[in-house]
């Protein structure tokens, strides 16, 4: 049990047991998910310190705080809205027979008529009334037999602005009775009625009074167009509790299962004491209820359970703008509740796309760390465990919009004329895979880094030791070249996208591979050149200009040979040269950071 909306209007729900939009907090979010769309929403409505908070504590064994006058007094208990979430709908006669397996969202409305609103009391009396309306399934207003006959006491002033608001937007087709088949459940509880109390005729002076009401606002069609009213009479809680207790079980089995099956139920106890039946029928009401008021087919709902409060929230928003009289404002086009199941689904599936993704990218950067660790040799694996970690994010996403693609709510919706959730939650997993593309792309470009890194340092270590001017320095310098490019060509092929995020999106990046690879090929290509050309340099000039080597003298035919030394000179004049060249930039980087080192000295640490 917590609280929903302040006494000062705010709203401090917004997402489920875990709190506003808190996607983070799945685990405690799974029932609420695995409830869809079949669960039930109710609230009641009535004068302050009139037993609402104890009422629906019998019915559904919830803990909302209750007034103790010993201590405080009478004053108000509730204030705001206070909201419990129920996974199970409670048998209120028979726990061993918990056979619905609905949910159950339970609203405790702040009493009306209370000295410490004050001024700005009808103002928030027709908003949280309002609200209850347009979100819960059932209503109970609850009154008490002594003030019957009162205008005020009894609620029926504020029923008069509920009357008004339900027709307006009935007449504007807005969608807020459509989820409930045009109607709503309207159930009126007299508490602490007198034992001698005709139960009928307390009947018919509430629905008079009721009807009375209804012709105020002029409507066309009858009271029973937008609500099924019933009306139950309850004992008292204090005088008599066992009567009372018996009386919200069978309130609570007709409302579950409808009046013949709880009073069935009940057919043994109350066989032998008639005083008992009279109280059991009094308290499951008089209009034939075969099928009870949570049947699951009445659940039908525009958003999921995990969604509710997020609906729930611009709802009341909505109530306020409207009943604040905003000028020129359109007052029933606003309490749009299709559209509001959108936009809850808009958050929430975006919620959840974000959590995939914050997932994703925890082991992102993980791997990101395993290659800094490990530069010196390519990530193993690389694409497959991209793919995985893909596949998981998807995963965390899919499993917790699975209320949002079903086709209830998409039907509901569709009826509606406005988009389904199941195309607002698919649309939310594109930009998943979007997003994911861009931390893959931006995880690859390191990736390829790496393996460039390897690949290089391989043909530099190799082709280092390789003579310029010798007689194999082609073959030898195209084979390290060739290693060394399919070495890199392997590495690249590791680094393209996973197939799951491709079957999903067209790729926005093109692939770089065949650049990235021909980068490193051309660079290899002036290394091998730039070696070809110094080699050539040192070896000696025959009389046509041309470099001699050892291969030209021997295919010239000429029987003189040259003296032993010189080739050892040159080849040693080669090896140094080479060994410079290789050496040169290692020495360069070191002064630099020297120098650096010297202009920018370390600052001691304190």
């Amino acid at each position: 049990e917590r609280q929903l909306i302040t006494s000062s209007g705010r709203f401090v729900g917004g997402g489920g047991i875990a709190g506003v939009g808190d996607a983070g907090n799945l685990k405690s979010q799974d029932e609420l998910r695995a409830a869809g769309v079949q669960y039930h929403v109710v609230g009641v409505i009535g004068c302050q310190s009139g037993g609402k908070s104890s009422l629906l504590n019998a019915l559904f064994d919830t803990k909302f705080p209750v007034l103790d006058t010993s201590i405080n007094g009478r004053q108000r208990t509730t204030c705001g809205i206070w909201t419990a979430h129920l996974l199970q709908i409670p048998n209120c006669i028979l726990p061993q027979s918990r056979a619905s397996q609905n949910a159950l969202v339970v609203l405790d409305i702040e009493g009306t008529d209370s000295r410490e609103r004050g001024e700005g009391a009808r103002y928030f009396e027709s908003c949280t009334t309002l609200f209850a309306l347009a979100v819960c399934d059932v209503i109970l207003l609850n009154i008490w037999f002594n003030d019957l006959g009162r205008y005020q006491a009894s609620s029926f002033e504020l029923l008069e602005v509920v009357f008004a608001e339900a027709k307006r937007l009935r007449d504007s087709e807005s969608g807020i009775f459509s989820s409930r088949d045009g109607k709503a459940e309207l159930l009126i509880v007299v508490r602490d009625a007198e034992q001698d109390a005709d139960t009928q005729e307390v009947r018919n002076v509430v629905l008079s009074d009721l009807e009375q009401i209804w012709r105020r606002t002029e409507a066309v069609n009858p009271m029973s167009s937008l609500f099924n009213l019933r009306v139950v009479l309850l004992p008292h809680k204090i005088y008599l509790p066992d009567q009372f207790v018996t009386a919200v079980s069978a309130l609570g089995n007709s409302m579950l299962h409808g009046q013949a099956k709880a009073v069935s139920q009940l057919s043994k106890q109350i066989e032998s004491d008639a005083e008992l039946k009279t109280v059991v029928e009094a308290s499951v009401g008089a209009m034939p209820l075969v099928s009870g008021i949570f049947d699951q087919r009445k659940s039908r709902k525009y958003v999921p359970l995990d969604g509710f409060e997020v609906m729930a929230a611009s709802t009341w928003e909505a109530i306020q703008i409207q009943l604040g009289g905003e000028a020129g404002s359109d007052r029933a086009s606003r309490l749009d509740l299709p559209k509001f199941a959108v936009m809850a689904a808009q958050f929430q599936c975006g919620q959840y796309a974000n959590h995939a993704l914050d997932q994703a990218r925890r082991n992102l950067d993980l791997m990101k760390e395993e290659m800094f660790d490990h530069w010196d040799s390519p990530l193993p694996n690389y694409r497959k465990r991209c793919s995985e970690l893909c596949s998981a994010a998807l995963q965390v996403y899919d499993n917790c919009v699975k209320g949002y693609t079903s086709s209830e709510s998409e039907a509901q919706l569709q009826a509606d004329g406005v988009e389904s959730l199941r195309e607002t939650a698919n649309r939310k997993r594109q930009q998943l895979l979007t997003q994911l593309e861009s931390a893959l792309l931006d995880l690859r470009e390191l990736y390829v880094s790496s393996c460039r890194y390897c690949s290089q340092s391989m043909f530099d270590g190799e082709f280092g030791s390789v003579l310029g001017g010798s007689d194999q320095f082609d073959r030898v310098s195209r084979r390290i070249r060739d290693k060394a490019h399919k070495d890199f060509e392997a590495s690249l092929k590791q680094a393209k996208l996973p197939d799951v995020l491709l079957r999903g999106i067209e790729a926005s990046s093109v692939d770089t591979s065949a650049g990235e690879l021909a980068e490193f090929d051309e660079y290899m290509t002036e290394q091998i050149e730039e070696r070809q050309r110094t080699g050539a340099a040192l070896l000696p000039v025959g009389a046509d200009g041309r470099p001699i080597s050892a291969e030209s003298i021997a295919l010239s035919g000429q029987p003189k040979k040259a003296p032993w030394w010189r080739s050892v000179l040159i080849r040693g004049l080669i090896l140094a040269f080479n060994y410079w060249q290789a050496t040169r930039s290692q020495s360069d980087a070191r002064r630099q950071q020297q120098r650096f080192e010297k202009d920018h000295p370390i600052a001691p640490f304190f």
